[in-house]
């Protein structure tokens, strides 16, 4: 057949699906060259000033020998349909009998003008090394069977839209059913590329590996989402335009929608893969949900702007082993209900990144609700930081920064969090102290001393759980201080082996008397407590005679008579002689109870615990003042 002469007319059997859609069902190319070629001449008989379109819209292209399938290969369609163009020699295409391959990697097709798939059923679709010069769309396609469009160049719009991936064909019809696998590699496309009104759910089936974006890439009220966790392939791509997700569905400014309602009418963003991508200009992600994001090793030179509303969350998000050069903002959107957080479960990465001298990073508002909790990490582990990294009004169960180089600067501010290793505490503090900023650098010194005293380990695993079972609280850092002579004397014993010992004794000591110099309040609890502590013992077992008091309450006299007693405790001068004064008609004699050899030990180490517990009572009362 000729290019743009009609045959007679082949019987073509109409089928009209469940999705109120009539189509042409074609099985043979000798079909499929008359009804194409019919359209295009009605085109210009009706509209004859108007562009043409190559128009295979509405059909169900299922080419089949009787033996096995055959591919809807462009080589086949040129010279048969007009604007499509075999740019080399026959003798340069090798025909099979699936079809025919091109055998050069270089362009060999060309399409002239537009290009129309809308609502087709395609098998086996093959468009290799072509050049489309006008717009293309794929407008509710189901791709069926092994489809490439390889190693191509289109030069306008590109457009899918309410594609269907799966096999959802109406088999009353006995049509043919195939996995679908849809491979876009390598393609080169000029202008804007649009995916909308998207619902892919087997990330198997798709894959847009190694293409060059030169116009905008556009996601609109998109759903990716693969329940055995594979990843729609977009890696290793060039994207010298903008990247857009987005929907334009939008909360009430006074009123919730129920959360079912709104993912039933939301978008889904999950199980991406860009691994390997540059993106040259601005990526841009509005009002979706983000599951699983991988953005490993790309390259970013512009602003990257992840802005979500209340009902979004955020799974992971991979920036590892990437190199940021702009802003990189997260945080919840502007619009709909202003303030709402976003909700972390999983993991923001940014582990052995590069974030550059002008780079600037921006997260805030996760988790940030009384109803959440803390709840997900973000994770600058090894990454380079160059430029600044702030972190604001945020729930986090963890940041690490663990073996991470910070030559910038990082802020953290209203975050309640905790952190993966004493050296990411010190980082922080040491950036605040090359700021001069006493509040915070007090406030991160003390978490570090407590961070490293948790994690004091031992050579024997069962003495590094009875440490830290001490510390997990103030009740249990109070029970500890019966412990304290055991401690002590143990620190006393010149043995190399108790060197710890005597370092987890020292910060037990400033955790539970100031907590590590914040807590003045503290200082005045462990100084009070420790004399009525050691009262007690001296009392009960560090008396010759009978004992200043006995247990009971026996009327406010008596209890005065103690207190005052108790009082003496304090005094560190002439202690001992004031713990032994007895007063009788208002007169102070020296006699009455004598202490025995534990009483004087008892009360020499009471009058060092008081002196410490008054030093550190000052200490913490000098914080700001240091």
């Amino acid at each position: 057949m000729e290019e743009g002469k009609l045959q007679v007319q082949p019987n073509i059997k109409k089928i009209k699906l469940k999705d109120g859609i009539e189509r042409d069902y074609i099985d043979t190319y000798e079909k499929l060259y008359w009804i194409v070629n019919k359209r295009f001449k009605e085109q210009k008989e009706k509209h004859p000033n108007a562009e043409p379109i190559i128009n295979f819209a509405r059909l169900i292209i299922s080419l089949d020998d009787r033996l096995h399938p055959v591919p809807f290969w462009i080589g086949n369609l040129c010279g048969k349909i007009e604007g499509i163009i075999n740019l080399g020699k026959e003798s340069d295409l090798i025909p099979d009998k699936r079809g025919g391959i091109s055998v050069k990697d270089q362009i060999q097709f060309e399409i002239k003008y537009k290009i129309s798939f809308a609502d087709s059923i395609i098998y086996l679709m093959q468009f290799w090394n072509t050049k489309f010069l006008k717009y293309v769309t794929f407008s509710g396609t189901k791709f069926l069977g092994l489809s490439y469009i390889q190693n191509s160049i289109f030069f306008e719009d590109v457009r899918f839209e309410k594609n269907d991936i799966n096999q959802n064909v109406d088999n009353d019809y006995n049509l043919p059913v195939d996995i679908c696998n849809i491979m876009f590699v390598g393609n080169t496309f000029k202008k804007t590329v649009t995916f909308s009104r998207e619902d892919w759910k087997d990330a198997r089936k798709i894959c847009f590996t190694g293409n060059v974006y030169e116009g905008d890439v556009c996601f609109m009220h998109c759903s990716f989402f693969d329940y055995n966790k594979y990843y729609y392939d977009f890696s290793s791509s060039i994207f010298k335009g903008r990247v857009i997700v987005s929907s334009d569905l939008q909360l009430p400014s006074n009123e919730r929608l129920y959360r079912n309602d709104y993912l039933n009418n939301y978008n889904l963003f999950s199980h991406i893969n860009f691994f390997g991508s540059h993106f040259h200009k601005e990526l841009n992600i509005n009002n979706v949900m983000i599951g699983d994001i991988c953005m490993r090793n790309c390259h970013f030179d512009d602003n990257v702007t992840i802005s979500l509303n209340y009902y979004d969350t955020i799974s992971k998000l991979d920036f590892s082993f990437s190199t940021i050069k702009s802003l990189l903002f997260i945080d919840s959107d502007s619009g709909g209900i202003n303030g709402q957080p976003i909700k972390l479960s999983n993991e923001i990465s940014f582990s052995n990144s590069l974030i550059t001298k002008d780079a600037f990073i921006l997260i805030r508002n996760i988790n940030n609700e009384e109803s959440i909790k803390r709840a997900g990490t973000l994770d600058f582990s090894y990454a380079n930081i160059l430029g600044t990294v702030t972190i604001q009004d945020s729930k986090l169960d963890r940041i690490k920064l663990d073996k991470s180089t910070l030559i910038g600067d990082i802020n953290i501010e209203n975050v309640e969090t905790e952190y993966d290793s004493r050296e990411s505490i010190a980082k922080i503090k040491n950036e605040y102290f090359q700021r001069n900023d006493i509040v915070n650098l007090l406030f991160y010194k003390a978490k570090e001393m407590k961070y490293y005293s948790e994690h004091l380990d031992f050579k024997y695993k069962f003495i590094t759980n009875i440490f830290r079972w001490f510390t997990r609280n103030w009740f249990y850092n109070t029970i500890g201080i019966c412990f304290l002579p055991i401690l002590l004397l143990l620190s006393l014993l010149p043995i190399k082996s108790l060197e710890k010992v005597r370092e987890y004794t020292l910060l037990y000591l400033n955790r539970i008397s100031n907590s590590f110099g914040m807590s003045w309040g503290q200082g005045v609890l462990f100084t009070c407590v420790t004399a009525w502590l050691f009262f007690a013992l001296i009392n009960t077992w560090g008396v010759k005679s009978t004992p200043l008091f006995v247990w009971g309450w026996n009327g406010s006299e008596s209890f005065g008579e103690v207190w005052k007693y108790y009082l003496h405790m304090f005094y560190l001068i002439d202690f001992k002689d004031k713990f032994n004064d007895i007063i009788k008609d208002g007169i102070i004699k020296h006699e009455g109870i004598k202490l025995n050899a534990l009483g004087d030990t008892l009360f020499f180490v009471s009058k060092i615990f008081v002196s410490y517990g008054i030093y550190q009572t000052i200490s913490a009362f000098r914080k700001y003042g240091k």
